[in-house]
């Protein structure tokens, strides 16, 4: 289902939606969300996501949507000592 969007805040460039993978800390764990509906600016980039669709996120953090899957994710400590030049 298409959501309406007006254009950019930010450019003025019109606004279209793509279905995404949103990665969201929540209470000190990663989150993946899948297939979210966000209004991408087509000239700048800039995302835009509806408060229905902010609130159906809510719910799912707050563990009213039990989740499809788990994942596991590489982790990595950045070092300064291992920097490339």
């Amino acid at each position: 289902m298409l959501h309406p969007y007006s254009d950019c805040y930010f450019c003025g460039g019109e606004v279209k939606e793509q279905r995404i993978a949103r990665e969201v800390w929540w209470r000190g764990k990663l989150h993946l969300i899948e297939d979210v509906p966000i209004g991408v600016c087509q000239q700048c980039g800039q995302k835009v996501i509806l408060p229905d669709v902010a609130k159906a996120i809510d719910k799912m953090l707050a563990g009213e949507v039990p989740p499809d899957h788990f994942v596991q994710v590489p982790t990595y400590r950045f070092s300064e000592v291992e920097q490339v030049s």
